[in-house]
């Protein structure tokens, strides 16, 4: 029944007394709105302008017939009801006016405030009973087309058996259309018997647990082939305040599958860029945050993967390089592609030369982002500098040998010369001193060429290897010598044990050859000494050895450049190639030298076998 402050009653009566009291009497006990009309117009022009929630109607007007204006209302759509109250009417009247659709007929009598007070109440209560049911079977029909026509299955259950079982009450269309079933088929029917699988794939659990404890779960179907998606199924589950389950459901395997072969693709493409040695370096232009890098940064930097997370490209660039990285994102930004060379920091502390070719990138979310390919550059740069090491090497080489050669060949010129004019004028002692000018500056042309020829071979990679004795070696070296040792008293001092290499016995020959004679030649003391030890013997095939002499030791003038080609040396004014091949010799095999005093001239040197017997 609508409350008092929503009532709007229409009083229809030609008698203003009695129009006075009804109204005065629904105010009392309806607390309601009324209003009055006197005549059938009057009523008529209400009605169509405000609604109201009931009508009383008399039954003769001066303008009209009451049956005649209610015929009119109740024609009208959403039509208030009305109640006849007449003091003329009869038996036949009130038939009528039911016919004509009265909610209620009261004969103004000495009963009206009693029986009216009922009729209305008893209207008003129909009127919401009426409403009520109507609302009741649209929501239905609402929910039911909802229920009907949703895109995701739906099915009612009831439980049975104490809740260990349930049976279907009611399912959807996109419920039947999923498991290609009858409607008839599975109504009243046990959810385990219909779908036995319910058990194994925990969802019988799941409905009774919400069952028990109402409280909504979701639950997740699935099922894999040959580790592929076959079945994805999406299960909300709650409970109707009846006591009712309800199931909504979504078949998701076609998106699951969708999702799956992107995830295949991803993890392909991820495996791909981490495959290649080359670094993939994307991040933000604006706040310069790092979106996506591949392993090869990690790999070459050292950084962890959480390290590499919060660096800014700039944190990983040398200070000394931070403009020329900044120039080149700006040149990105402006539309431009990009190529620079600058150092990173790693994480052990040092720097690493990279070339890096960048431009403008779409992210995920469709904003610009820098995408940078690097390449570490060492090999590249260590080679540069070798290259130029070696065409300093050969302009040092260029000027060395043409300054002796020319010295040579102005010599033999000159001999020539005064051969050539009158040899029968120079006297026998003169025409020895012409001629063995000439042989010396021959031989000393040849030695240079044989020399320089020496040097080019030692720093190539041997091809004809083998397990070199070092003692057998020193000791050929030292049978080579044994005249000038004898001759000049030289006490040689050979280590007990100074092993094997793998190595191509000729350039080992020729190291320790250079070395022992010049320990022999510069050594100008009374009781002259060479000492040749291993002084130490590594896992890794790496040995340390010396040679060394107890002479005057080496000029600290000539220390720096005492491996340099055509060095002139302090004290002796002699120039050479033999401690250059030895240098050149020394890192073939993997090794290092270093020269020093220690009551005497001491070269100190490593050697690596070039590669192991086996192969």
């Amino acid at each position: 029944m609508p409350d008092g402050n929503s009532l709007r009653i229409l009083i229809v009566d030609d008698e203003p007394d009695t129009a006075s009291m009804l109204s005065l009497l629904f105010k009392r006990k309806f607390s309601a709105h009324p209003e009055t009309a006197l005549d059938c117009n009057t009523g008529r022009r209400k009605i169509m302008e405000r609604d109201f929630n009931l009508v009383t109607l008399d039954y003769q007007f001066p303008d009209g017939n009451g049956l005649e204006l209610l015929k009119e209302i109740t024609a009208m759509e959403n039509a208030p009801p009305v109640i006849m109250v007449t003091g003329r009417g009869d038996e036949c009247t009130a038939v009528e006016s039911f016919k004509l659709g009265a909610s209620g007929y009261v004969v103004k009598d000495g009963k009206l405030s009693v029986m009216l007070y009922d009729t209305v109440e008893h209207v008003l209560s129909k009127q919401v009973l009426q409403k009520t049911e109507r609302e009741l079977r649209l929501s239905e029909e609402r929910y039911r087309q909802m229920f009907d026509n949703m895109m995701n299955g739906a099915a009612v259950y009831r439980a049975v058996d104490n809740g260990s079982d349930f049976i279907f009450l009611d399912l959807n269309k996109a419920a039947l259309d999923l498991d290609d079933i009858d409607l008839s088929g599975a109504i009243g029917n046990r959810v385990t018997r219909l779908y036995p699988e319910v058990i194994d794939t925990g969802t019988l659990d799941v409905f009774r647990k919400v069952w028990k404890t109402g409280r909504p779960e979701h639950h997740a179907i699935t099922r894999y082939e040959d580790n592929k998606i076959q079945l994805w199924r999406e299960i909300s589950v709650y409970k109707l305040p009846s006591g009712e389950i309800v199931a909504i459901y979504e078949d998701i395997t076609e998106k699951k599958k969708i999702e799956e072969d992107l995830e295949r693709e991803r993890a392909f493409a991820n495996r791909a860029l981490n495959s290649i040695r080359d670094t993939i370096y994307i991040f933000d232009p604006v706040g310069r945050k790092p979106l996506y890098w591949n392993e090869a940064n990690e790999r070459i930097l050292g950084y962890s993967h959480e390290e590499f997370a919060g660096k800014d490209p700039l944190d990983l660039c040398d200070e000394n390089d931070h403009q020329r990285l900044t120039d080149a994102m700006l040149a990105i930004l402006g539309g431009k592609d990009s190529q620079v060379e600058v150092c990173l920091k790693a994480r052990d502390g040092g720097t690493i030369p990279f070339e890096f070719v960048g431009g403008l990138f779409q992210s995920r979310e469709g904003e610009d982002a820098i995408c940078v390919v690097g390449r570490d550059i060492t090999e590249r740069k260590n080679a540069e500098a070798k290259l130029l090491e070696i065409n300093n090497e050969l302009e040092g080489y260029a000027h060395a040998v043409s300054h002796d050669l020319n010295g040579s060949l102005s010599g033999i010129a000159m001999a020539v010369d005064l051969l050539g004019d009158s040899p029968e004028k120079l006297e026998p002692k003169e025409y020895r001193e012409v001629t063995n000018t000439i042989r010396r500056n021959v031989e000393k042309a040849l030695d240079r060429v044989s020399s320089l020829l020496t040097l080019a071979e030692s720093g190539q990679k041997p091809d004809k290897l083998s397990n070199v004795d070092i003692r057998l070696v020193v000791d050929d070296i030292l049978d080579e010598l044994f005249a000038q040792i004898r001759l000049d008293h030289i006490k040689v001092h050979i280590g007990e044990n100074l092993g094997c290499i793998y190595a191509d016995p000729t350039q080992i020959h020729q190291l320790f050859s250079n070395l022992i004679s010049n320990a022999i030649k510069h050594n100008d003391m009374t009781n002259p000494e060479v000492s040749v030890q291993c002084l130490d013997s590594g896992e890794d095939g790496t040995r340390t050895y010396i040679v060394k002499d107890n002479g005057p030791g080496i000029p600290p003038g000539d220390m720096d450049s005492i491996f340099l080609p055509f060095h002139k040396g302090e004290r002796t004014g002699e120039t050479g190639l033999g401690l250059v091949t030895v240098d050149k010799i020394v890192k073939v095999y993997g090794g290092r030298i270093t020269a020093y005093n220690d009551n005497g001239a001491c070269f100190e040197f490593t050697l690596r076998d070039i590669c192991s017997p086996d192969k």
